[in-house]
């Protein structure tokens, strides 16, 4: 058995994995990822297929030659360039005891506002701007940025 995603796969399932990819040269990585988790009945706590997971699987048994998975169809987004404008330029630091800081408020990265968050992350996080999934885009704002109030 070998473990792929938090999954034991066996031998058979891997046979039943190449023999779908070979009777469906149609089936791009998504529907193959679907049918597997149908046919493995690899399902998430609320019933429904795991498929995100078994796509990874499926990555990692094609590098690792145990499948062979069809070309991908997806395109490629180019990569961008994050230009530093004076919105994001350093400040003198603050310099004063704790107690003395201005309130600090939270405030959600809009449409409006993530261009601004993406130049000040590019700029000043240490791993630079990453794509940020999903919902976990929160800011912590300091007064007197233009984006903060």
């Amino acid at each position: 058995m070998t473990r792929y995603c938090g999954r034991e796969f066996t031998p058979i399932e891997f046979e039943q994995i190449q023999s779908l990819i070979k009777h469906n040269p149609g089936f791009n990585r998504t529907r193959l990822s679907t049918e597997v988790c149908q046919i493995l009945q690899w399902l998430k706590p609320d019933g429904k297929l795991k498929d995100m997971s078994c796509r990874v699987a499926m990555l990692r048994m094609d590098k690792d030659g145990l499948i062979q998975l069809p070309p991908s169809t997806r395109k490629k987004q180019p990569v961008r360039t994050i230009l530093f404008t004076p919105a994001t330029d350093p400040r003198d630091p603050l310099v004063c005891p704790v107690n003395q800081l201005p309130q600090l408020h939270l405030q959600i990265v809009t449409k409006v506002t993530s261009a601004l968050w993406n130049e000040y992350i590019q700029r000043y996080h240490y791993l630079g701007h990453l794509h940020c999934p999903g919902p976990n885009c929160d800011i912590l704002s300091l007064p007197g940025n233009k984006l903060w109030h």
